[in-house]
């Protein structure tokens, strides 16, 4: 088992939840923001088997964007 913490910007959340939820993946979430930047993100809690790590960080590079700010 592996505990996933993965932290993203709020506008990408929505796209990760939809393959998150599609591929019975579950996780916690939470609303997050830096003090740094003011900026919300989503910070998600992911239980599961090693064998779907992989999986899990290519649904991460599906659906999140690198922004500059």
């Amino acid at each position: 088992m592996k505990l996933m913490i993965v932290i993203v910007q709020e506008q990408d959340y929505k796209a990760l939840a939809t393959l998150l939820i599609k591929n019975r993946i579950h996780a916690t979430k939470f609303r997050t923001e830096g003090l740094y930047s003011s900026k919300t993100n989503i910070t998600l809690l992911i239980c599961e088997e090693t064998e779907r790590e992989a999986e899990i960080l290519e649904y991460i590079r599906q659906s999140c964007t690198e922004r500059e700010e």
